[in-house]
């Protein structure tokens, strides 16, 4: 007949942790009628050593699927080695980047206030190539489109990266060239290269009578920085920028205020070519 084991549990019980045989079909509780609570069944110790041997042989199993999965992903890396070589993919096939980047123009002659667009292209060609342009210097600037604009005379370098394969880049080298400004009659030129305007005084490069080239103007009336400014900065009496000058207009660089204190650096560009700045 098939017997369970229990043991009382009961700690006020005088049979507290004692094992007793109960006949398969009786109440399975402790023989004690002072207790008579339930039994905590055991384990025959031959079921013990069987359950022990078969969670051994389950745990067994399970190391020699986690050794076979190991070699498996070893033989997988090694196979991608092989066929992908060093190449310097990130990715395999299934997220494929571009390898290499042309401009249809590497080397461009402007002349200051030109503007010009260079043409990145990617190969292969029918993946996705998304382009970041940057410049060496203020000679020149350039937007997200690869429109340049020539801001001053001097060399300088657009370089293009791909912004999927951050390895790939190819420069544009630009010449600005000087302006010829057409021929006005000169306001006050003194002969240390100052000019003294109905709105500041001016110190620097002069054309034709007008601020041109590098130079610094000092506002003694609050004005416009430059009419053709889209952002219409203003400068208060006292404010001076230094920067690059064209046909008068102040067209780059730094504006600060009477305290010698950087307000922001600016960029506006050379307006229509035979424009001027009043005096």
């Amino acid at each position: 007949m098939v017997k369970r084991i229990g043991k009382c549990t009961n700690i006020d019980c005088e049979n507290y942790n004692q094992e007793f045989e109960i006949d398969a079909g009786q109440e399975f509780v402790c023989p004690n009628p002072k207790c008579g609570q339930p039994l905590k069944e055991v384990i025959d110790k031959k079921e013990r050593k069987k359950k022990k041997k078969n969670n051994t042989s389950v745990g067994l199993n399970w190391k020699l699927i986690g050794v076979a999965v190991i070699v498996l992903i070893g033989a997988t890396v090694g196979v991608w080695k092989i066929v992908y070589g060093s190449n310097n993919l990130t990715e395999p096939e299934l997220y494929p980047v571009p390898t290499s980047i042309t401009l249809d123009k590497t080397e461009v002659v402007m002349t200051v206030g030109d503007k010009v667009v260079i043409v990145p292209k990617a190969e292969p060609e029918d993946i996705t190539a998304t382009f970041v342009f940057s410049v060496s210097s203020g000679e020149i600037d350039v937007n997200n489109s690869g429109e340049i604009l020539a801001i001053k005379e001097g060399d300088a370098i657009v370089s293009v990266k791909c912004k999927e394969n951050p390895n790939l880049h190819v420069n544009c080298n630009i010449k600005v060239k000087a302006k010829e400004p057409k021929p006005v009659q000169g306001a006050n030129v003194s002969s240390d290269n100052t000019l003294t305007l109905s709105y500041g005084k001016y110190k620097g490069e002069i054309k034709n009578g007008y601020p041109h080239g590098s130079g610094k103007l000092t506002y003694t009336k609050a004005r416009q920085i430059n009419k053709y400014d889209s952002k219409a900065r203003m400068a208060a009496v006292g404010d001076y920028v230094d920067g690059e000058f064209f046909n008068g207009f102040f067209i780059s660089g730094f504006h600060y205020n009477s305290k010698n204190e950087l307000i922001e650096r600016i960029t506006i560009g050379v307006g229509p070519e035979d424009s001027f700045e009043s005096k």
